[in-house]
């Protein structure tokens, strides 16, 4: 988390300025407890202390401090009077993030003990100046993380801020070219007519290689391609009539397949063979039978469909249906009227009806 945070040679950069300024030497690990910062300080200092000072001692401290949850900064004394080593963590939400381990030769003049002295090190430093140098650590740290991940959660409301405005353009879109579609269901012109126009503004808005609307003709072996909008290709069955009625088109239930979906033998030679990459296909029901298929392919580039993108296909599919209904409904009754029309005409006189 600290690397993406704060580069790390920023932060060698920044320890290095502490050790040199408080005489002491410092590494960094990170929240995971691995190592993040070589030794700055006196190198040679450095090679002697991790002769007197395993660095296990060191992760130990490091542990003690990550199960606290009241402590970010932890001195202990050594073996040896005149030797000082210390923890610092940055947390956050209560779990640290980065931890400085530090150590420090002191003056023996100003140690209170003599006794097993460390020696043979070319800085030496006093308490205060190490313990300065210890809360200055922490609290520019603290500053740079709290800074950084204000601008975090800033860039992070700002995405959702944008996600959320994508959403809303891409629902009133969405709602937009419903509302033409729907305005179509009032229109007189023949139904072939109005199918064709409400696949071309569909089309138009799911950007799909092709779309087109099939009848299944009796005996359902063979369909007839009534409705297109796409490029002329083909491979996709364009001004196709009576032609043999594809896997693709077989199915009573709906079938949403994306280029990563996983499909039968018969079915991907189908789509190979057509050139799709990935499809909607939804049946139309009249009179409780398959009369039509709702034909949307993906031809060019891979697809993955999401959940607006399929229901707003079946939205589609229930317009297309509610226009045949209607169509059928209205033919019946002229053909119903022809009918008593024609039957009028051979009696030759009039009929009166009372009740």
């Amino acid at each position: 988390m600290i690397n993406e945070m704060i580069e790390r040679d920023y932060i060698s950069r920044m320890q290095d300025g502490f050790a040199a300024l408080a005489d002491v030497l410092i590494f960094s690990v990170d929240g995971e407890g691995n190592i993040l910062t070589k030794v700055s300080g006196d190198s040679s200092d450095a090679e002697r202390m991790l002769q007197l000072i395993d660095k296990q001692h060191f992760m130990r401290l490091y542990d003690r401090l990550c199960r606290s949850s009241m402590e970010d900064q932890i001195v202990e004394g050594t073996e040896f009077s005149n030797v000082k080593i210390a923890a610092v963590a940055v947390k956050a939400e209560s779990k640290p993030i980065l931890c400085w381990l530090a150590c420090c030769v002191l003056d023996i003049e100003k140690t209170e003990q003599a006794d097993n002295v460390a020696t043979g090190f070319s800085k030496i430093t006093a308490e205060p100046r190490f313990y300065q140098a210890l809360d200055l650590m922490r609290m520019w740290m603290e500053g740079l993380t709290d800074a950084n991940m204000r601008k975090e959660e800033a860039q992070a409301q700002s995405r959702r801020s944008r996600y959320y405005e994508e959403e809303m353009s891409e629902s009133l879109k969405r709602a937009e070219t419903m509302t033409h579609i729907v305005q179509l269901l009032v229109g007189s012109e023949p139904f072939e007519e109005l199918a064709q126009k409400t696949l071309e503004i569909a089309q138009d808005y799911l950007q799909t290689g092709v779309a087109g609307l099939f009848q299944v003709l009796r005996g359902g072996e063979f369909v007839d391609l009534i409705a297109f909008s796409g490029p002329k290709d083909p491979k996709c069955y364009v001004g196709q009539k009576s032609m043999e009625r594809p896997v693709i088109l077989q199915s009573d239930k709906n079938m949403i397949v994306s280029s990563d979906s996983t499909v039968s033998l018969q079915l991907k030679e189908d789509m190979n063979q057509k050139g799709i990459r990935a499809f909607i296909s939804i049946p139309i029901l009249l009179r409780g039978n398959v009369a039509m298929y709702l034909f949307f392919a993906q031809t060019r580039t891979n697809r993955t469909w999401n959940m607006e993108e399929v229901k707003f296909v079946g939205d589609v599919a229930k317009i297309l249906q509610s226009m045949l209904e209607r169509r059928v409904a209205h033919n019946s009754m002229v053909s119903s009227y022809n009918t008593l029309t024609d039957i009028l005409n051979m009696v030759g006189s009039c009929v009166y009806v009372r009740d």
